[in-house]
């Protein structure tokens, strides 16, 4: 079947716009208010709700938002297709991914699209869309993948390295460089390298690439990655004597050179939440721009509000032995500090443990301080993926799902 011209392809910038302007009309409905009307025969109503669905990421409306995706006017589906895409969830990909074959060009480019919004996961399904009959949609799925992998490379070379990749999204960005990309994208892949050990060796070979935007980039990588300034010939050399471990201890080590010019950017690089990182920042002695450093990465790795060290000393004391799970929930029910209760419930929406959850129903929201309300809720949204207005409906939300929750 021929495929379906461009033309009234619904473009990104007007959408972002009809979502703006839905969102504003309707702020004060309710989540199954919105279900309903997006299930209405008005065709104007059900694009509004679908747009005020889809910017609320609400668990809710993911059926009606599907239901309207699969059949109606295109106009609508459009819309719950982008929407789908706002919500930018791996378990949607597959779903999204059915539609790029659609032999009318809006459906399909706006299929791609939506793919565009997820990550590294969503380039298998944007592999056919390089092959539709129509260019709008081969350029939309090429922009996707450029923008879902991080990467600018042409399609047929995205394509191929997630062929290769399985789904790793290391073997993809190695497959990039070996596979004879331009000097940006080469470039591209090796910046999206994770911190991780295994990129190290990738980094010290691309030091003998053929274009030296590629070689900067590649320096550039392995200085944040280790937090340490070296020539080739250094890092050559530190790459035979590092161990293979943790990047964390790299940085940790970095950071308790005294000779290590980079001591500020190592402490910065410890800002991550994680036990390890603040065993890290507390075994190491600093003064000036590192400290300060130091004290401001202490507070991203506990979770926990910003204070002198003379202050973290007695804490780190009182909870060495404890998770960072355990002391984020004794901040916020123990402590008669609400910004440091506040900053807590925001924390805990990394922590993706059913106590947690419980925790933050039964004790923060009943918190005096409004301020501390309204991050436990936030966590409470990021963590069940809805949005509810009292206690209870947060209890009733947590009680339907609390057994299929991971």
């Amino acid at each position: 079947m021929a495929a379906v011209p461009l033309r009234g392809f619904v473009k990104p910038a007007a959408f972002a716009a009809a979502l703006l302007l839905a969102c504003r009309a309707g702020a004060g409905e309710t989540v199954q208010t919105l279900v309903e009307k997006a299930r209405s025969a008005d065709p104007a109503a059900r694009i509004e709700a679908i747009g005020r669905l889809g910017m609320l990421r609400a668990e809710e409306g993911l059926p009606a938002i599907r239901e309207a995706a699969a059949t109606g006017e295109v106009e609508t589906r459009v819309a719950a297709i982008e929407a789908l895409g706002i919500y930018a969830r791996d378990d949607q990909l597959a779903f999204l991914g059915a539609f790029v074959n659609d032999a009318d060009s809006r459906i399909a480019g706006a299929a791609a699209r939506a793919l565009g919004r997820g990550a590294f996961k969503a380039l298998p399904f944007l592999i056919d869309a390089l092959r539709h009959e129509s260019p709008g949609v081969r350029e939309a799925a090429e922009s996707a993948m450029q923008r879902a992998s991080g990467v600018r490379a042409d399609g047929a070379l995205l394509a191929e390295a997630a062929r290769k990749s399985r789904g790793d999204r290391f073997v993809f960005l190695a497959a990039i460089l070996e596979g004879g990309a331009n000097p940006r994208a080469s470039a591209d892949a090796i910046r999206a390298l994770p911190d991780a050990p295994e990129s190290a060796a990738v980094l010290v070979k691309e030091l003998a690439a053929e274009f030296e935007p590629v070689r900067e980039a590649a320096r550039k990588k392995l200085e944040s990655l280790a937090c340490r300034r070296l020539d080739d010939a250094g890092w050559r050399e530190w790459l035979r004597e590092e161990p293979r471990g943790p990047v964390l201890t790299w940085r940790s080590k970095s950071l308790r050179d005294p000779a290590n010019p980079l001591r500020a950017a190592a402490a910065r690089a410890l800002a991550i939440p994680q036990k390890a990182a603040v065993e890290a920042l507390f075994a190491c002695a600093a003064d000036g721009v590192v400290e300060e450093e130091a004290l401001k990465s202490l507070a991203v790795a506990t979770g926990l509000r910003p204070r002198p060290r003379a202050e973290w000393i007695p804490w780190w004391s009182a909870n060495r032995d404890r998770s960072r799970t355990e002391w984020l929930l004794a901040a916020l029910i123990e402590t008669a500090d609400a910004p440091n209760r506040a900053s807590a419930a925001r924390a805990l929406a990394g922590e993706r443990e059913k106590s947690v959850v419980s925790h933050l129903i039964a004790y923060g929201l009943k918190d005096p301080d409004a301020v501390v309300r309204i991050a436990v809720a936030e966590s409470l949204s990021s963590l069940l993926k809805t949005k509810c207005a009292t206690a209870a409906e947060w209890e009733s939300a947590w009680n339907a799902r609390r057994e299929s929750w991971k």
